[in-house]
C-alpha cells in the first residue's frame, strides 16, 4: 500500500466536498418490501430494524445511496458485498471531516516541532 502524503490542495477538496454533501451522521438503512426488495441504503435516519416499507414506513428523501436494490435489480454489485459497502460508505463518511481536522493539526505540530528543532520521541 503506498504511503504517499495528500497535499494541501488534496485535503482541501476533500473538506469542500465533506461540507457541500449531506450534513452527517449517515446510516446504513436495512429495507424490504415489493417495491424496492432488500434495499441496502444510505439514509439521513438511523435504522430502526423494522425493514421498512419504501414510501409508506419509509420517506425516500432520507436516502442519500443504495448499495442493493434486489428487485427490481437496479442497484446491485458483482462481488456481492452490499452491507460491507455500505458499512465502509458510512463510515469513510462520517470519519472524513474528523481524519482531515487531525491530519491539519498533526502537520501544525510537526512543523512548530521542527521549527523548534525539538527532537521527535518515538513512543
Amino acid at each position: 500500500m503506498s504511503m504517499e502524503r495528500f497535499s494541501e490542495e488534496q485535503l482541501e477538496e476533500l473538506e469542500k466536498l465533506a461540507e457541500s454533501a449531506t450534513p452527517r451522521p449517515w446510516y446504513v438503512r436495512r429495507l424490504d418490501d415489493d417495491v424496492a426488495m432488500s434495499l441496502i441504503g444510505i439514509s439521513t435516519q438511523k435504522d430502526s430494524g423494522l425493514g421498512e416499507r419504501f414510501g409508506v414506513m419509509f420517506e425516500g428523501t432520507e436516502l442519500l445511496a443504495a448499495t442493493l436494490i434486489q428487485h427490481p435489480r437496479y442497484v446491485d454489485s458483482a462481488d456481492e458485498k452490499w452491507h460491507e459497502n455500505a458499512d465502509y460508505i458510512v463510515a469513510a463518511a462520517n470519519a472524513l471531516p474528523s481524519l482531515i481536522d487531525e491530519i491539519k493539526e498533526l502537520r501544525k505540530q510537526l512543523a512548530e516541532l521542527i521549527r523548534r528543532k525539538t527532537p521527535i520521541k518515538a513512543r
